[in-house]
């Protein structure tokens, strides 16, 4: 039920007069802000969006690759950009790979395991109903990501990125190789040997990343 006090009929004598009221004059320069806003952050980073060409490059070093682009999810409900920074990413090979699920069919993927949030994060929290939720801590893992961005299987499943209006890959910064941590992925453990191969990438030092791997953290300082 709405809780707002319902306004009293007003009593017309016939006459249309020319010109507006103020309250609808104010109604008419919200609703006009509110597009531009809405197209402003739709067209915000389109120069910069990541093409087919990009993704054409084996598994394993795309989910290199994506660390430090950005993920985009424009809301075309509420005209909201959502975004964040790729920190966090696991590549699996299909094939031969008994982590992945195309295993022993073909087909590869590179998972998402987290981003650093950028745009909108007021937003994501009310999307998590955690206001009081630190930032590292509202995308750092594939179902915090999923919830706080609002993609779902359903939505997007098999969207091509490089086309789509409502989710899409920005450019950002190119990594070197001693700012990416290499371990093994998380969860797996049904994988066998397959479990501990190096194919979990991060962003050293970043805080969104969802666990860290000291021990690879440490052999990479000694490199």
């Amino acid at each position: 039920m709405n809780s707002k006090r319902k306004r009293k009929p007003e009593i017309s004598d016939g006459k249309q007069s020319s010109a507006q009221s103020p309250s609808a004059k104010v109604l008419k320069v919200e609703s006009e802000a509110r597009k531009r806003l809405s197209s402003d952050n739709l067209t915000k980073g389109m120069k910069s969006r990541l093409v087919k060409s990009f993704y054409k490059q084996d598994c394993e070093s795309l989910a290199k690759a994506l660390l430090g682009k950005v993920l985009v999810r424009y809301c075309k409900d509420t005209g909201e950009r959502l975004s964040g920074l790729i920190v966090e990413t696991e590549a699996y090979l299909g094939g031969e790979d008994k982590g992945a699920h195309s295993f022993n069919g073909e087909g590869a993927a590179v998972l998402l395991r987290g981003i650093d949030p950028v745009d909108g994060i007021d937003h994501m929290q009310k999307i998590r109903s955690q206001k009081t939720l630190k930032e590292k801590d509202l995308c750092n893992g594939p179902s915090k990501l999923c919830q706080a961005l609002k993609i779902s299987k359903d939505k997007f499943n098999k969207v091509d990125m490089s086309s789509s209006d409502e989710i899409w890959l920005e450019d950002g910064e190119d990594l070197p190789g001693t700012n990416i941590v290499t371990g093994a992925r998380i969860n797996i453990d049904y994988a066998e040997e397959w479990a501990q191969k190096p194919l979990r990438f991060y962003i050293l030092g970043n805080k969104s990343v969802s666990k860290r791997d000291k021990a690879a953290e440490d052999s990479l300082s000694r490199v």
